[in-house]
């Protein structure tokens, strides 16, 4: 036997599974009947009180929907009209059954819809777009109608995203909504910034246009310079006390961004090394740049360095565990020993500088050990 009050969770799950097609028309209403759970003669001879309290509490019941009734014959009453489903006829009793939320919500998104219906039209993209403008209140609503509009009539591709001139309207504000904006209206291209990364010469007797370390566009090609080998590494420390080195041109990789030197095509002509943390991470980002380019060797990532400095390793926070089909053997070597001694991890930095020199001195060499 359900109480009134108890149909309320009934009404939840069904306004929560079907708000979304009543407020824009997609999915069309059924009423929705929610059984009430009759008492048996049995419950009349054990729980006569519960039975008297449900009847009566039906019989006043005064909420949403109509409440559906049949005459049945019970032992102590002998034959007596018991109510037997609530029927919620339309979306709104079952969000006022729901609850105060639900029937606000569902009177607000209605407004909504109508709203943002009469100004942009679009009603598909604006029904699949609904889970992102749920939220919004009426003020929000109206910015993003002028965001909208305004870029439906301007080319967003000779503009940065930060340089959009909507009155009213701030950047962070636009970012934030970017994913239900473009769901709205489709993809946006706004003008591209385009990525850079900083290289340093290790070379003294060879400069970059008379500097020793400039910024270069991702898309910059740099394939004929004089340095024949090209040096990655992971850490901006690392990065600007790197020792000399002929021939030799550095770039700070920044860790997690190595997708960003894909487009930096030169650096297949190049011989290319790579040195990270001796840890997962650093090994997964010498996977994901080796798969960007093949012929890249790693440097200082091999077991010999970290059991020659293990007493310097700390324990790594989070482990990653992707599959690195890319790695050598000698690097899977390590990436062992580091998961065998308990999950350590030896940053790059704080392997001692006399002994990078000595390893980047062979970098002429055929091998690099």
């Amino acid at each position: 036997m359900h109480l009134p009050t108890e149909v309320a969770a009934r009404a939840a799950t069904r306004y929560r599974r079907g708000v979304r097609g009543w407020v824009t028309g997609t999915t069309e209403f059924s009423p929705f009947r929610i059984p009430l759970g009759n008492p048996t003669g049995k419950d009349v001879v054990h729980r006569l009180d519960e039975v008297k309290a449900w009847l009566a509490a039906w019989r006043t019941y005064s909420g949403p929907g109509a409440v559906d009734t049949t005459v049945k014959r019970l032992d102590v009453y002998r034959r007596v009209e018991v109510p037997t489903h609530l029927t919620l006829r339309t979306a709104e009793e079952v969000a006022q059954a729901a609850g105060r939320t639900q029937a606000a919500e569902l009177r607000h998104l209605r407004e909504l819809w109508s709203l943002l219906r009469a100004a942009l039209g679009n009603e598909p993209e604006l029904a699949a777009a609904f889970p992102g403008w749920r939220s919004w209140d009426t003020e929000t609503a109206l910015r993003s109608i002028r965001v909208i509009e305004w870029l439906r009539t301007h080319d967003a591709s000779q503009f940065y995203l930060r340089e959009l001139p909507i009155p009213g309207v701030d950047t962070k504000w636009i970012e934030q909504r970017l994913g239900v904006l473009r769901a709205i209206t489709g993809d946006i291209a706004f003008r591209r910034i385009t990525p850079e990364y900083t290289v340093r010469t290790l070379d003294p007797t060879l400069r970059i246009n008379s500097f020793d370390r400039v910024s270069l566009p991702v898309t910059a090609q740099f394939d004929h310079t004089p340095f024949h080998t090209v040096l990655v590494v992971e850490n901006l420390a690392t990065f600007h006390a790197l020792p000399a080195v002929p021939g030799t041109l550095a770039i700070f990789g920044a860790g997690f961004r190595e997708h960003v030197l894909a487009e930096a095509s030169w650096l297949s002509t190049k011989r290319l090394l790579y040195w990270g943390d001796l840890d997962s991470h650093g090994f997964g980002i010498l996977h994901r740049f080796r798969s960007l380019y093949p012929h890249t060797i790693s440097v200082l990532m091999d077991a010999g360095t970290f059991h020659s400095f293990r007493e310097l390793a700390v324990r790594e926070p989070t482990v990653y565990r992707g599959d690195l089909p890319l790695l050598t053997p000698a690097e899977r070597e390590a990436a062992a020993a580091l998961h065998e001694a308990g999950g350590l991890r030896l940053e790059q930095e704080r392997i001692p500088f006399d002994h990078v020199e000595l390893v980047l001195g062979t970098i002429q060499e055929a091998e690099i050990t």
